[in-house]
Order: structure tokens, then sequence, then C-alpha cells
């Protein structure tokens, strides 16, 4: 995966350099909003787990997951390469394995946009299509 290099300099270098320093990251870094310190900290430490979810010492934390029946709707963006590719999505789709639950993928072309990412879906730039489609299901 060509983005891994990038995945791993942010979740060891940049993330923990930003909330050293700064005591967050700053909204420039991924055209994102601001992560305070602790968001930051816990996003850091999660990348670095090969179970992500994970507690200091890297083992899973997985209890809980099961036990949730409801309704649910995971979303990934099909050009997200870096924070949570489909499969990841599907991956933590997997935890909740007693609820209802589906995964949508969205897909740039789908709505007339040359991106959308890991961040995208929350911009004022995002097709207001997908909103709506989002808006219909909650409605049920």
């Amino acid at each position: 995966m060509k983005d891994r290099p990038l995945t791993i300099a942010f979740f060891f270098g940049v993330l923990p350099l930003f909330y050293t320093l700064t005591g967050g990251l700053p909204k420039w870094v991924l055209g994102a909003e601001y992560l305070p310190r602790q968001v930051a900290r816990d996003w850091s430490r999660f990348g670095r787990k090969k179970a992500y979810i994970a507690d200091l010492d890297g083992r899973p934390l997985r209890e809980g997951f099961r036990g949730f029946t409801g309704k649910m709707r995971f979303y990934g963006m099909a050009d997200d390469r870096r924070f949570a590719p489909p499969t990841a999505v599907y991956q933590l789709q997997s935890l909740f394995s007693n609820a209802d639950s589906h995964v949508k993928i969205l897909n740039p072309r789908d709505y007339q946009m040359k991106s959308i990412d890991h961040f995208g879906f929350f911009k004022k730039s995002m097709n207001r299509q997908a909103w709506q489609e989002s808006a219909e299901w909650l409605r049920g």
C-alpha cells in the first residue's frame, strides 16, 4: 500500500509531535477540525496498535460490541486509503455481530466529485445528495 509510509509517519510522528508541542492537532494539518490533546493522543495510540481499538498495552478492547443490538450504518469512503479504508470499516462492523447493521461505501463518482477521502463527508463541498440519503436512513 503506497500510503502506508504516510500513515505510519502520521501516527508515530506527526500526531505525537503536535500534541506534545502545541497541546493538540491544528485544523490546518488535515484540513479538518482542531483535535484537542487527549483526542490526538488517543488517536495516535489507536493508530499504532494492530487491533486499533486497544488498551495501553495493545490488548484489543472488544467487550460490549456484541451486546449492542440496535440499528447501525457504517460509512466508508472508497478513496480513503489512510485512516479508514473500506476494509477497516467492514472490520469495525464485524465487531457489532448482533446489531442490525450494514456498510455504505461512498464512491466520489456516484456524487459527481473528484474525491471524498476521510474527512470530505463533513465538508461544505460534499454533495448534498449524500446528506439527503443519510437523513432518509435516519428517518427510517
